[in-house]
């Protein structure tokens, strides 16, 4: 086979690879999502029986700042390139906002 018939070949095998990966479910989107639509003031109760299934909030470890409670966010099946850390914060077990860095 000549070099441009193999850089076909795998062009399209790259573009099916992609398809296939982006057609899985993210659950990173599903997670900002829901956590955009918890209201303010939500009791944590509430959101941990709300949770969507592709996510895990790690309940047990908190990280405590100025009286507010963040909890880590993990997202199972997460193509975030960008590699984000996620919390919920929480001010007296009530829902505040979702927080993520880098």
């Amino acid at each position: 086979m000549n070099n441009a018939k193999l850089y076909w070949i795998w062009i399209v095998l790259m573009l099916y690879a992609q398809g296939s990966l982006v057609s899985c479910e993210n659950n990173y989107n599903i997670m900002v999502s829901w956590s955009e639509q918890i209201p303010v003031g939500t009791h944590m109760d509430t959101v941990k029986a709300n949770t969507p299934s592709g996510v895990v909030v790690n309940w047990q470890r908190a990280d405590t700042i100025q009286d507010e409670v963040y909890y880590e966010v993990y997202v199972k099946n997460n193509y975030d390139i960008l590699g984000m850390q996620n919390f919920l914060v929480f001010y007296s077990d009530r829902f505040v906002r979702r927080s993520a860095i880098k």
